[in-house]
């Protein structure tokens, strides 16, 4: 990095930043029957630099890769990056400058970080999939037709122009489960996932009974009929409705610095974020990237802002923005970091009261993506339950249709909660009034 540094330092630029991220990783695949296929480990590390040119009122910016270590290599790279920052100029704004003051966030499991370092990867992977083989040889007309597991160490480094230097660890656990239920007639296959950063929470048994469960009822589950009214959302499903694939949740997106600063943000300050004013129980959001040992916790963004906690909904109403360093300026809101994990305050009304009338109960979609301007939706169920009185029938597919913002205008969460990835909240939510389509 020496080189780099004393390169970039010879160019007249406004200012630069790089970014170093190493892994280390242990990978290990499991076959059906329990075999295990290959065992792979691997060391990776990527360098990207930013740099920043003045032109007065505005700043240009831009981001390339460091591949080589070769002087003459990277004066080019640098020369290109230049040039190139000439068609991106935009409004000016101060980079950081100086080091801010973090939280430590616990983001390091020991027994992970140990056991790679030492060599032991395969080890200890291998001791949690023997954990999960010895739950799956308890059930009934189960098949695992394959299994992998990843534990890495992630380092990321920043340096800057303004002589900050932060380092950072975490580490995270990955399993998944390909689950094959069967009779004499058919077969049905459910993929379970499970994403973590200290492989100690991770319970094998709930995985094995909740993902066998999920893999019976969709053997024998049938297309629905259309549906409206309550729609209960718990398990999967509920995490993928506030944590998508992509990020962020419509009811953060807006509430992003960047997209206030485009003027595309529906949010304003202390407005309700549904039409109407909202019955039920109210909706209460919070960003927290200090949760310890949760995958979407972070000490800092990469322009080294120290992440913050900050309430975004207060009683359905938008409370604040956050954002990074540009945008948070631009609209004059001190900078808060990247997201972290989305807290939703949860309800008075136990989980079971919530499901006391005819419903429908989602628990796994094929996925859930959002558009995030507007907040509608049409998801896939994957799989869910038509529940009347003490009858719960399964199904599978029809969709989940409707918009975000729409159904918070009556909602009802549990009191009861739970923290995974990305998410700590409610463990059911009933929406009234709500659409699933089916035959």
């Amino acid at each position: 990095m020496k080189k780099l540094i004393e390169l970039l330092k010879r160019e007249k630029l406004y200012g630069w930043k790089i970014i170093i991220i190493k892994k280390h990783r242990a990978n290990l695949h499991y076959t059906k029957n329990y075999e295990e296929e290959t065992y792979l480990e691997g060391k990776r590390k990527d360098v990207e630099v930013t740099i920043y040119v003045d032109y007065g009122k505005e700043i240009g910016e831009n981001t390339f890769p460091i591949t080589s270590d070769d002087d003459e290599h990277m004066k080019e790279l640098i020369k290109d990056a230049i040039y190139a920052c000439s068609f991106t100029k935009k409004q000016k704004y101060e980079l950081l400058a100086k080091k801010e003051k973090r939280k430590k966030v616990p983001l390091v499991d020991k027994q992970i970080k140990y056991a790679i370092e030492k060599g032991n990867g395969r080890e200890i992977l291998q001791n949690t999939a023997n954990q999960v083989f010895k739950e799956f040889r308890k059930e009934k007309e189960i098949k695992l037709n394959g299994m992998e597991l990843i534990a890495s160490i992630v380092e990321i480094e920043i340096l800057t122009s303004k002589n900050i230097h932060i380092n950072s660890q975490r580490t995270d656990f990955y399993i998944d489960a390909v689950i094959t239920s069967f009779n004499e007639n058919q077969e049905q296959e459910f993929l379970g996932v499970k994403i973590l950063s200290k492989i100690k929470d991770f319970d094998s048994r709930s995985f094995v009974k909740r993902y066998c469960q999920y893999a019976r009822d969709i053997l024998i589950a049938q297309a629905p009929k259309c549906f409206e009214g309550n729609v209960l959302l718990k398990e999967d499903a509920l995490n993928d409705f506030f944590v998508p694939f992509p990020p962020p949740t419509p009811l953060a997106f807006h509430s992003n610095a960047r997209i206030k600063y485009m003027k595309m943000s529906k949010y304003k300050i202390g407005d309700y974020i549904t039409q109407n004013p909202p019955k039920g129980d109210l909706l209460t959001i919070v960003s927290n990237p200090g949760l310890a040992y949760n995958p979407a916790s972070s000490e800092c963004d990469f322009d080294a802002i120290a992440s913050k906690k900050i309430m975004i909904i207060e009683k359905s109403k938008v409370k604040n923005f956050y954002g990074d360093l540009r945008h948070s300026q631009y609209i004059g809101i001190k900078p808060t970091g990247s997201i972290g994990v989305i807290e939703v305050s949860p309800g008075k009304i136990p989980q079971k009261a919530l499901g006391k009338k005819d419903h429908c109960e989602v628990v796994a979609f094929s996925w859930f993506n959002p558009d995030e301007l507007s907040g509608n939706f049409s998801a896939e169920i994957r799989l869910g339950y038509i529940v009347k009185g003490n009858k719960r029938v399964p199904f599978k597919g029809g969709t989940f249709t409707g918009n975000i913002f729409k159904l918070f205008e009556e909602v009802y969460l549990s009191k009861e909660i739970e923290v995974v990835r990305g998410y700590k909240g409610p463990k059911a939510i009933l929406f009234k009034d709500a659409t699933v389509s089916g035959e």
